[in-house]
């Protein structure tokens, strides 16, 4: 009876120890499950919440920034000195250091990513093509798009292949301008939109070929008449954001085909995409 009595508070004692350690595991789970639900509620699985908020990740900030590092080979600004064949331009270049916090889809127009000035040095060589004003017309305060053969993110010193002076002080006046100068400062185009996407239109518009422009003829756009030269097609991709203003319909109820002018805040000349500070339409088309 002694031994029979000793087995059952052994099988009793090994119970014990077996629930005892069920309900520790038991607590230890349930533990761990509430800090899961905590770090989740919490934002510590900063990845997962980085997807769902839409804010780009690091490794897509690092691609968009190594792209633009890479293929940007052209600088606009203004001059700030001019000595022999070198100008000092300061000019307006992405800020990489305020790309983390923005969205994908913020990131994929470049030309209203944040940005800051930066000054670099620019020369002149025998090999540097100007369009119409020429090294000795440009004076401090103009303002310049420089074309190079390397990108821009990599050095401050750089050779020009190309320079395009879209604002000059040495016209005093508009009318100083021949036509090719005038063309290079306008901030606006104008034509049919052919597609239209969820935050853009391609808008087609046509440009006076200045090319093939008579100058002995016509020295200035007041004796022009842009129906008897060639033009130039261009399609621009034009962006809106919540800072474009629409003056007739909304961007939702524009269309296909309709007749639009988009306004920038920079010279559309030489760029093929840019976001549209207003947009205009739709337009009637001039009547015969």
């Amino acid at each position: 009876m002694i031994i029979e009595e000793k087995s059952k508070a052994k099988y009793i004692l090994i119970a014990v120890i077996v629930l005892v350690l069920l309900i520790i595991a038991g607590f230890v789970y349930q533990q761990k499950m509430i800090v899961n639900l905590k770090n989740e509620v919490g934002g510590i699985d900063r990845p997962t919440m980085r997807n769902q908020t839409g804010i780009a990740s690091a490794s897509t900030i690092s691609a968009v920034q190594n792209s633009i590092a890479d293929s940007t080979k052209e600088l606009e600004g203004t001059v700030t000195a001019k000595n022999d064949n070198l100008l000092t331009i300061e000019a307006v270049i992405v800020d990489f250091s305020k790309l983390s916090g923005l969205h994908d889809s913020a990131l994929k127009q470049t030309d209203s990513l944040p940005n800051s000035k930066k000054t670099f040095s620019v020369k002149i060589d025998a090999n540097t093509i100007f369009s119409e004003l020429k090294m000795d017309d440009i004076n401090v305060g103009d303002q310049v798009i420089v074309f190079t053969n390397n990108p821009i993110y990599k050095t401050d010193d750089l050779t020009a292949s190309k320079v395009l002076v879209t604002s000059s002080s040495f016209a005093k006046n508009p009318s100083d301008l021949n036509l090719a100068d005038y063309i290079k400062q306008d901030k606006a185009i104008a034509g049919p939109i052919k597609t239209a996407g969820d935050n853009y239109f391609v808008i087609e518009s046509n440009w006076i070929d200045y090319s093939k422009i008579d100058y002995s003829q016509a020295k200035n756009i007041g004796k022009m008449d842009p129906a008897s030269v060639s033009k130039i097609t261009t399609q621009y991709k034009v962006f809106v954001d919540d800072k474009t203003v629409f003056t007739n319909k909304k961007f939702s109820e524009l269309k296909v085909g309709d007749m639009v002018a988009a306004t920038s805040d920079k010279p559309t000349f030489s760029v093929v995409e840019f976001t549209a500070t207003k947009i205009e339409g739709p337009l009637q088309p001039p009547s015969k």
